[in-house]
């Protein structure tokens, strides 16, 4: 059996430290590096030979939708496992659309992580019973759903960051687009979601826990 590579993206130390110990478990598994922030881990990936990714949603400097797009425009064959405490259907949706192989909460039972790094690596998608019954009951109610269901993984990205509070400047910084852009794209939302502001994006996206209230 070959060694699985595996990278790990947190921003706290602990849950690092955390995983490692788990991981150390299997055999077949081996860390390979880590990463606290999403710059971090996409100069580090660059040069490194890794067969899995696995990666929180919240990081300090880049969103995390983002940080997974662009992993997989570095090293295309990346396996992604999205781990994170959040369970939320918006996030698992737009986060597997976005090219993740599996997602995993930080609630579940530590061996599920195992099981899910095994369960990538032979080119398999990966996630709970819990999260599935989210992703079906969203995906057959698509039309009847949330609005936030209508936006692109770009827009996604976009309505995330404007509702936690980031201004046109930071977010474009962020994403590296033109401050027009991304106001572009904020109208495209507002449109696609019918709403009239972004305090309103911030009041929709807290009363869907897509973001924690602040």
């Amino acid at each position: 059996m070959s060694t699985i590579r595996v990278f790990l993206i947190d921003d706290h130390e602990i849950v690092l430290q955390g995983l490692k110990k788990i991981l150390q478990k299997a055999h077949d598994i081996q860390v390979v590096g880590e990463a606290q922030s999403g710059r971090e881990a996409l100069r580090k990936i660059r040069s490194l030979e890794v067969d899995i990714v696995v990666q929180d949603v919240a990081l300090p400097d880049m969103d995390g939708l983002e940080v997974l797009k662009q992993l997989i425009r570095i090293k295309a064959d990346l396996q992604i496992l999205i781990y994170t405490m959040h369970e939320e259907d918006p996030l698992a949706i737009h986060y597997m659309r976005a090219g993740a192989k599996g997602f995993l909460t930080k609630k579940d039972p530590s061996a599920k992580l195992i099981e899910g790094i095994r369960q990538i690596h032979t080119n398999k998608k990966f996630i709970t019973a819990k999260v599935g019954e989210l992703l079906l009951d969203n995906w057959q109610n698509d039309k009847e759903k949330q609005s936030h269901t209508q936006l692109s993984s770009r827009e996604f990205t976009v309505f995330c960051l404007i509702s936690s509070g980031k201004t046109i400047t930071e977010i474009a910084e962020e994403l590296s687009l033109a401050k027009a852009t991304v106001s572009t794209y904020r109208k495209r939302i507002l449109d696609k979601m019918g709403l009239k502001s972004s305090a309103a994006m911030m009041h929709y996206a807290i009363e869907h826990k897509i973001v924690p209230k602040v």
